[in-house]
């Protein structure tokens, strides 16, 4: 009984640096996102951004500037594109 509790604890620690990992790279995901904001245009009205419920479709950043909208879809840190409307 005492193996399946160690275990059990084992198995939640592994989980637990699999949370800081996805955190980690979500953070650094954001980062880059606000990097990209920062040289589409000095002068930025809004931001909006939202994650996606469905994790392949990544991150949608939504920035008014000068009365343009662009929103950046950013799936990985070498995927992503800007969409002008």
């Amino acid at each position: 009984m005492l193996d399946n509790h160690i275990d059990g604890n084992h198995k939640f620690s592994d989980t637990n640096k699999r949370f800081e990992r996805i955190e980690e790279k979500t953070n650094k995901r954001f980062d880059r996102i606000d990097e990209k904001i920062q040289n589409l245009d000095k002068k930025i009205d809004a931001v909006d951004v939202r994650l996606s419920t469905q994790p392949t479709l990544g991150f949608y950043t939504t920035v008014r500037s000068r009365g343009i909208h662009y929103q950046i879809i950013t799936r990985s840190a070498h995927d992503w594109f800007i969409l002008t409307g």
